[in-house]
């Protein structure tokens, strides 16, 4: 439970980020084969969406960011492999991987970042947070959340 003037941190996939999307889109099998998540993945909100959610069940919206500007699926595997056949490359390839988060600092951040980020505070008078959970925004469900 949070405490009223508590904050909250809510770290989402990021629905625009143009892997999230195609991620979101492909059938549960090609999903597991590619071995993208190793867990089932839920409905996630984009950047205003989220804020509007968050709003609308009383809490004060702080800030919203999106995380992890690098390529993550394809740096991941890359990554791998390379500590296992080029260890001296690895290093290189993993300074590429965080040089983009630079890409964090311009307007089209919500369309690069991996995952979109909110801090939210609870109001502090005691009944301000008191509106009913409202339903989700329709949006796109990983097959593989099934």
């Amino acid at each position: 439970m949070l405490v009223p003037g508590g904050r909250l941190l809510l770290t989402l996939d990021n629905p625009l980020n143009a892997e999230v999307a195609l991620r979101s889109r492909l059938p549960g099998p090609i999903l597991r084969r590619l071995r993208a998540d190793a867990f089932p993945l839920g409905r996630t909100l984009g950047p205003r969406a989220g804020r509007r959610l968050l709003e609308q069940v009383g809490f004060e919206v702080e800030r919203c960011d999106s995380l992890v500007h690098s390529p993550r699926y394809p740096a991941i595997r890359l990554l791998a492999w390379l500590e296992r056949v080029a260890a001296p490359w690895a290093r290189r390839a993993e300074q590429m991987v965080v040089a983009a988060e630079w890409l964090g600092r311009l307007p089209t951040r919500h369309l690069t970042g991996h995952y979109v980020a909110w801090i939210a505070r609870k109001p502090a008078s005691p009944g301000a947070s008191s509106a009913p959970m409202p339903a989700l925004p329709p949006g796109p469900t990983s097959p593989a959340a099934g």
